[in-house]
C-alpha cells in the first residue's frame, strides 16, 4: 500500500470508524483532480468523514449545509468596498477553501447547484465580474442521501460531474460497539488518537503532477472505450456511460496505478475503479429495478463481458 494512503487512512481512523474504502476513493480521486459524491442514509457520518479526511491530509476546508435558502453569495462571496483603503476587496465565500463539503447537494437550490457545478468544470470564481483563481489543490466534496423512494435523485448533468460516487458502508458488529463506545464516555480517548495532517497541499500538488506521467496505453484507452460501447448495449441500461466518464475512468485509472506505484495504468486499474467512477453515470430503465438491477450489478456484468487486454510480462513498477 502506498505509504501516504496508509498514514491518511490510520490518521482518519482515529476520528471516523472504518470506511477505509472511502477514504482510499477521496484519495484517488483527489490525486486524479476530481469531486466526490458521498451517498449514506442520514447520521452515517459523511459530513464528519470528508471533514476528518481534508484535515489528515492538511488542506483547509469549509462546509455549507445547502437549502432552499441559501444564497449565490453564500458560497461564492462578494465583493466590497473597503472603506479605510477605498478599495474594492474580495469577502470570501464558503467555497473559497481547498476542499468545499457541500451538505445536503440534492436539496440545494437550482441556482446554487449551477454555481457549484459550473466552479467545478472551470476551477475559477466570477465575482461581480472578477475572476479570481480558487486555492491549489481545489475539490467538491457533496453530501447526499442514499436513494430511496422518499428521496429525489440528483439529475445525470449533476451526477455525471462528480468523477467518483461513494456509498458509504454500514459499520459492522465490531465497528458499532467502538462507535457506541466512544460517544457514550465509556472509553477514554488517548490524545495522541486526536486526528492532524500527515501531508499538506504542495504533497498533493506534487502527486498530481507525477499521476500525470502515468502511461495510458492503447489497449487500456481501447478497454475503457469497449466497457463504454458494452453499457450502452445493456439491456437494463437506458443511457451508457457519459463521455466524461470515460475520460474519468482513464483519470481514476491512472491515479491507482500511481498510488500503487506502477508508471502504466493496465486494465486491472480500470476494473479496481470502474464501480465507483461509473455507477452513478448510467441511466436505468425503471422497470430494470423491479427485476433486481442495479448499478452494481451492471458494473459487475460489464467486468465479466467484456474481455480486457492481456497484462504485460513486464511489470511497470517504480523503482
Amino acid at each position: 500500500m502506498n505509504e501516504k494512503l496508509r498514514l491518511l487512512q490510520q490518521e482518519v481512523s482515529k476520528t471516523v470508524i472504518g470506511n477505509e474504502t472511502a477514504v482510499s476513493g477521496i484519495f484517488t480521486a483527489l490525486l486524479a483532480g476530481g469531486h466526490v459524491l458521498l451517498e449514506s442514509a442520514p447520521g452515517s457520518g459523511k459530513t464528519s468523514l470528508a471533514v476528518t479526511a481534508a484535515k489528515a491530509m492538511g488542506l483547509e476546508s469549509n462546509r455549507l449545509n445547502l437549502s432552499p435558502d441559501t444564497q449565490d453569495s453564500d458560497i461564492l462571496g462578494n465583493v466590497v468596498l473597503d472603506k479605510e483603503s477605498g478599495k474594492i476587496r474580495y469577502r470570501k465565500g464558503a467555497i473559497y477553501t481547498n476542499i468545499f463539503i457541500a451538505e445536503y447537494f440534492d436539496e440545494a437550490p437550482g441556482s446554487a447547484a449551477s454555481i457549484i457545478t459550473d466552479i467545478m468544470d472551470d476551477g475559477k470564481l466570477n465575482v461581480g465580474g472578477k475572476p479570481i483563481p480558487l486555492p491549489s489543490p481545489f475539490a467538491v466534496i457533496a453530501t447526499v442521501e442514499r436513494e430511496s423512494p422518499f428521496t429525489e435523485p440528483l439529475a445525470l448533468e449533476e451526477r455525471d460531474r462528480f468523477m467518483i460516487r461513494l456509498p458509504l458502508a454500514y459499520l459492522n458488529g465490531r465497528e458499532t460497539v467502538t462507535l457506541i463506545k466512544r460517544n457514550t464516555g465509556a472509553v477514554t480517548i488517548p490524545e495522541d488518537m486526536t486526528s492532524g495532517p500527515v501531508m499538506g497541499p504542495q504533497d498533493i500538488i506534487e502527486m498530481r503532477e507525477a499521476v500525470r506521467e502515468v502511461a495510458l496505453p492503447d489497449e487500456t484507452l481501447q478497454y475503457i472505450s469497449d466497457i463504454a460501447k458494452a453499457s450502452e448495449a445493456h439491456h437494463a441500461v437506458k443511457q451508457g456511460i457519459t463521455h466524461r466518464g470515460t475520460v474519468d475512468i482513464a483519470e481514476m485509472a491512472r491515479a491507482r496505478a500511481y498510488i500503487a506505484g506502477k508508471t502504466t495504468a493496465s486494465a486491472e486499474d480500470v476494473r479496481a475503479v470502474l464501480g465507483m467512477t461509473i455507477g452513478h453515470r448510467m441511466e436505468l430503465y425503471p422497470e430494470a429495478k423491479v427485476f433486481g438491477e442495479s448499478y452494481e450489478t451492471v458494473v459487475e456484468d460489464l467486468i465479466k463481458k467484456v474481455r480486457a487486454p492481456k497484462p504485460e510480462k513486464k511489470g511497470g513498477d517504480r523503482e
